[in-house]
């Protein structure tokens, strides 16, 4: 009689969820243990997201938890689906939130209670933007709702789920873009170019002024240059250099990583000035696919014209 009536207390606390699709986590993943995205924040950030969806209906870790303690004081074992049908979860979420550098991914898997070969599947990524500005740390929360909303619109196949301009909110899935190198060609028959002698710290700034220009797209989420190097790191290539042209191993590493388009150019000195172009290619398993071209003139030799030029290239190539 006692279980009996504790089951009939949760019927009575969970019917409000069959107004709407329901969805209870079976799993969250965090990146690793003591991380500051910790599996409880991944869960508030899943709760806030279901939060502004008016058709459907987020059961809380929190809850899940509850009713299993529950269960656990009935001596029954609380298994998964046991759960599932105590909370009327209707759908199975499994997520995984993973950290490169400062570039955010979620996966996460949505199977039917009734029906498990129901299955889909979503990801989704976020740069991590902001710092906390008297301890220097990152600030993980906006990055991580923005890449599990991505991931929930992939898995429900639904790319404006998160798109209400009456709410105030527009996220979409987008691509990953990761910025190479600006290749530098100069001949002796040219006069001496200080960018050109100062290689090294002209190309860097260079190519983190590509980034500035390219990392308020609304179309790509953008790696920065920090997490575009550990990535290199992460497959021991050490030493890659903003002036020299991308290798082969450098593309190989970034389609592991599942970056879907890369940014190079080049710098060529002229009779009158230098010729600077830059490209747009989509990475494939056996190289690039070349999607736009643009191009530009440098006049003369100075650094802060070679950065407004190529911020202005980039916009371009990214419109």
């Amino acid at each position: 009689m006692k279980q009996l009536k504790l089951i009939s207390i949760f019927f009575l606390l969970f019917t409000y969820f069959s107004k709407s699709e329901s969805f209870m986590p079976a799993r969250i993943l965090n990146p690793e243990p003591g991380h500051a995205i910790s599996e409880t924040k991944i869960d508030m950030a899943l709760s806030f997201a279901f939060t502004i969806l008016d058709s459907k209906q987020y059961i809380s870790a929190k809850e899940r938890d509850s009713v299993s303690s529950h269960l656990y004081e009935m001596n029954e074992k609380p298994e998964l689906m046991r759960v599932a049908n105590l909370t009327k979860a209707e759908n199975l979420l499994f997520v995984k939130v993973n950290v490169l550098g400062n570039i955010i991914r979620a996966d996460i898997d949505i199977i039917n209670f009734a029906d498990t070969t129901k299955r889909s599947r979503g990801f989704g990524y976020a740069l991590v933007r902001y710092y906390d500005n008297e301890t220097g740390d990152l600030i993980y929360d906006p990055a991580l709702l923005t890449s599990i909303q991505r991931a929930l619109a992939v898995a429900m196949n639904d790319s404006l789920l998160f798109v209400d301009s009456t709410k105030g909110f527009n996220v979409r899935p987008l691509p990953t873009l990761v910025i190479g190198s600006i290749y530098y060609v100069d001949y002796e028959a040219f006069k001496d170019w200080e960018i050109m002698r100062n290689h090294v710290v002209s190309s860097y700034s260079a190519v983190e002024s590509i980034f500035e220009a390219a990392y308020k797209s609304d179309k790509y989420v953008v790696y920065d240059l920090a997490t575009r190097d550990s990535v290199y790191t992460k497959f021991k290539l050490y030493g890659i250099e903003n002036y020299a042209a991308p290798s082969e191993h450098e593309l190989d590493a970034l389609y592991k990583v599942g970056v879907d388009y890369f940014i190079t150019g080049s710098l060529e000195r002229q009779e009158k000035g230098a010729k600077v172009m830059m490209s747009l290619y989509a990475i494939r398993n056996r190289g690039l696919l070349l999607i736009e071209e643009v191009e530009g003139i440098l006049n003369n030799d100075k650094l802060s014209e070679l950065q407004v030029l190529v911020r202005k290239l980039t916009r371009e190539l990214l419109e």
